[in-house]
């Protein structure tokens, strides 16, 4: 059987914590930068703190982030905003939220 090599930073069986905070902060700042202009996210509240460790409020507001809101049922605030991103994780009750919010905006 052919042995799998593992990446450096893992073959000690430690994972390098500050590598994975940036990468993930990246990806964050990169999907943010798809929408150009001002945008809106309305985030899974389960995820707000662990997205917090990975880009504060401050460095969301740099890339055009005006409101944080979190994902509840209910109706949400006026939005003034072409973009709103939604980020939550793939739950079907948190899908039927993000759907009640598309279908309240029509």
């Amino acid at each position: 059987m052919k042995e799998t090599k593992m990446s450096t930073h893992l073959s000690g069986g430690r994972l390098n914590v500050a590598i994975l905070h940036e990468t993930m902060r990246k990806e964050l700042l990169n999907l943010l930068q798809l929408c150009e202009g001002k945008k809106v996210t309305i985030w899974d509240e389960w995820l707000a703190g662990p997205v917090g460790l990975v880009a504060q409020y401050s460095l969301l507001k740099e890339h055009e982030v005006v409101d944080m809101f979190p994902l509840r049922p209910g109706s949400l605030p006026t939005i003034s905003v072409k973009h709103i991103i939604f980020i939550a994780r793939p739950k079907l009750v948190l899908m039927d939220l993000v759907a009640d919010y598309i279908q309240s905006l029509r």
